[in-house]
């Protein structure tokens, strides 16, 4: 997430001595704050959904709003939050505010007067880079190792058996069970939750 301090505007020169306006935007923008906001800090589009819960009514009524990502990419860039208590999406009749990512999907691009601005890994608006299966920016996967294991033993008693410890910056796990049994699996991250199928992919 960046805030709307992050993004700065620079106008182009106008056009002197009667000279016309070339073709293009008239204005130039760039990243003066790269630091992601610390993790406690709710994400951007949730605060000013939630900004409207005091004041915006929907169906003649006051909601809760919770942020929502436009299947539109083309809307993404507006405003549209949902109900929580209804599950209704309203439009808010704004823009976001700059410097809010454009998708939850993507950890880089941002809106940027209501359009999205492609931003790469490095930070740098219109650059392509990507980061590789490793999380290195413009890396070539030869950073990382793959770890593969199998689990075998049988419970002995009711309860919670440990069975591996997955390390911070593990990245496209994937849990199998090769047969079907009665046990469930779970990940204790505090809380402790249990595992549906497809999870942890």
């Amino acid at each position: 997430m960046y805030n709307d301090d992050s993004v700065y505007f620079s106008p182009l020169l106008s056009p002197s001595n009667g000279g016309g306006d070339c073709p293009g935007v008239n204005y130039e923008y760039q990243l003066c704050n790269t630091e992601d906001c610390p993790k406690h800090f709710e994400d951007f589009r949730a605060q000013q959904c939630q900004l409207r819960n005091s004041h915006f009514e929907f169906q003649n009524t006051k909601h809760h709003w919770l942020p929502y990502e436009h299947p539109d990419s083309n809307k993404r860039c507006h405003l549209y939050c949902q109900s929580k208590e209804t599950a209704d999406v309203a439009y808010m009749k704004q823009l976001v505010h700059d410097g809010t990512r454009c998708s939850y999907k993507d950890p880089y691009s941002i809106c940027v007067r209501g359009e999205c601005v492609k931003v790469g890994c490095d930070k740098e608006i219109g650059s392509n880079k990507v980061e590789d299966k490793c999380g290195v920016c413009g890396g070539d996967n030869s950073h990382c190792r793959t770890v593969k294991g199998t689990f075998t033993r049988t419970p002995k008693k009711a309860g919670f058996l440990k069975m591996f410890l997955i390390p911070p910056g593990a990245r496209h796990v994937i849990i199998q069970e090769h047969e079907a049994s009665p046990q469930m699996l779970g990940k204790l991250a505090s809380p402790l939750s249990l595992l549906k199928p497809g999870e942890m992919h």
